[in-house]
C-alpha cells in the first residue's frame, strides 16, 4: 500500500510571472478612481478663508515599470489669491475641521483591498 502526493506549482508560477509585470489595466483604473475620489473628498473638506489652500490641491498617478504611484498634495502653487501656499501642514495639524487629511483615513485598507483583488484575479 502506498500514498502518493503530488504538488504542482505551475499555476502559481504562471500567476507570479503575470504579476511580475506589475499592476494590470483594471488595477490601474480602480486605483486611479480611488485616488481621484479621495482627492475630491479631501478638497471638499479643506477649510479655507481665501481658497488658496483648496486651490493648491493636486492629485497625480502614474506607472513606472512594474509599479503604480499615486499622490495627493496640498501646498505649493495655488490657483487662489495667494499664489504659493506654505501652510498646508500647519493647517492640517490644527485638527478638527482644519485637518483635511482626515479624508485619507481609510486609504490604506482600500488600497490593500485593491491589491488583494488584483492578486485574486491572477491566481
Amino acid at each position: 500500500m502506498s500514498y502518493t502526493v503530488r504538488v504542482d506549482s505551475s499555476a502559481w508560477q504562471r500567476a507570479l510571472h503575470r504579476m511580475s509585470d506589475g499592476p494590470d489595466a483594471q488595477f490601474v483604473i480602480e486605483a486611479d478612481a480611488l485616488l481621484s475620489e479621495t482627492y475630491l473628498q479631501t478638497e471638499a473638506i479643506v477649510h479655507g478663508q481665501t481658497g488658496s489652500l483648496k486651490g493648491s490641491g493636486k492629485h497625480d498617478s502614474h506607472t513606472i515599470d512594474d509599479q503604480w504611484y499615486g499622490e495627493i498634495t496640498f501646498g505649493g502653487t495655488s490657483r487662489g489669491p495667494i499664489p504659493f501656499v506654505t501652510y498646508a501642514a500647519e493647517e492640517a495639524d490644527r485638527g478638527g475641521q482644519h485637518d483635511f487629511t482626515r479624508a485619507w483615513g481609510g486609504l490604506e485598507s482600500a488600497f490593500a483591498k485593491l491589491v488583494n483583488d488584483w492578486v485574486d484575479r491572477n491566481i
